[in-house]
């Protein structure tokens, strides 16, 4: 647990940076960043093309090791975790990927279940439930989001839009609307 003004003990973020530092070959894109991101909170990262925003989003998944400083998930260093125990707390869905297969919203979402799944099993009524109350969070029809691809879904549903890198509490794509593994 993290403290607050020396007192009172806090809960740890959902996703940290202590003192993070994102490099590109020797530029410095950035430097000593640190935040704690706690349950329901957003962050938008802003900046213009070439800044650094995609480098330091794969930083902050675990994708690529920081220049220097450390990334937390849940109040333990990520360099510590597993792939597997990552993978059901975090997910990365970056807005220009190109998918090889035509995948509906609803099937994109469904592949943020798979951590939870295990090695070539099958999706359950349960797992279903779950990703149509995780779009229904975000204000996306079900239905619809089983019909359409995730880019026109987005233009339809500005509000699904910040999917593109959160905890599982918030994410469509971790997707299991409890803070702990289910």
């Amino acid at each position: 647990m993290a403290r607050t003004n020396g007192h009172s003990p806090a809960p740890a973020a959902l996703l940290g940076a202590i003192a993070l530092s994102v490099q590109a070959g020797e530029r410095t894109l950035v430097e000593a960043l640190s935040l704690a991101l706690q349950p329901g909170e957003f962050l938008a990262v802003l900046g213009r093309n070439g800044c650094g925003k995609s480098l330091t989003l794969h930083t902050l998944a675990g994708l690529r090791a920081p220049a220097a400083g450390q990334v937390e998930l849940g109040g333990r260093e990520l360099a510590a975790l597993s792939r597997g125990e990552i993978a059901r707390r975090l997910a990365l869905l970056p807005q220009d990927r190109e998918d090889s297969l035509p995948l509906s919203v609803f099937e994109t979402t469904l592949l943020g279940r798979h951590p939870h799944i295990g090695w070539l099993r099958g999706e359950t009524a349960r797992d279903l439930q779950i990703v149509s109350a995780a779009l229904a969070r975000m204000g996306v029809d079900a239905p619809q989001a089983r019909r359409s691809s995730p880019r026109s879904t987005i233009r339809r549903w500005p509000s699904a839009a910040p999917i593109a890198c959160c905890c599982s509490r918030a994410t469509a794509a971790g997707a299991s609307g409890r803070p702990r593994s289910c």
